[in-house]
């Protein structure tokens, strides 16, 4: 059985203190949003039973995944379709059950409109119900992240402060 919104989001965020609370270094010290995106995989992973959760995966079935849409300006365009790779994705590999798509950045990037269009492309062309797009906040002033939810048609904006304690 599929989670609900309210299920997703509880699992998200539980993974997302459990990234502040085991890797915060790697917050701290700025490091490539590939580290810091494994690492909160590997939580979200924890949250998911049943699913796999997999970073830059690019497959749809068995064939490389594709945007067909102007959603992004990556490398690798194929003929008719852009190659992707996702920040994060909740699924099960070889279905058509998807459950989320994550696209992290931190604030110091300057590229965030591609992502969000990045995450609307995949629910449109791959029937993703949810998206998710996390600002990991770790240039100035305590830890935070700001989070984008896609949901329902609509956007879910909040801000969750990492330094809790």
């Amino acid at each position: 059985m599929q989670p609900k919104f309210k299920e997703i989001r509880a699992g998200i965020l539980s993974a997302l203190f459990e990234l502040y609370k085991r890797d915060k270094q790697i917050l701290s010290i700025n490091a490539n949003e590939r580290s810091i995106t494994h690492r909160f995989a590997i939580y979200i992973e924890k949250e998911f039973p049943g699913w796999d959760t997999d970073c830059e995966y690019n497959r749809d079935g068995e064939k490389p995944k594709e945007l067909h849409q102007n959603a992004s300006n990556e490398a690798g365009n194929q003929g008719n379709g852009t190659k992707v790779y996702p920040d994060i994705i909740v699924h099960k590999r070889l279905t058509n059950k998807n459950l989320i798509i994550i696209e992290a950045k931190k604030d110091n990037s300057n590229d965030f409109k591609t992502d969000k269009e990045k995450i609307q492309s995949f629910l449109n062309e791959y029937h993703y119900k949810n998206g998710l797009f996390i600002i990991f906040n770790v240039s100035n002033g305590p830890l935070s992240a700001d989070l984008e939810w896609f949901h329902g048609n609509t956007w879910i904006k909040e801000r969750i402060d990492l330094e809790v304690t």
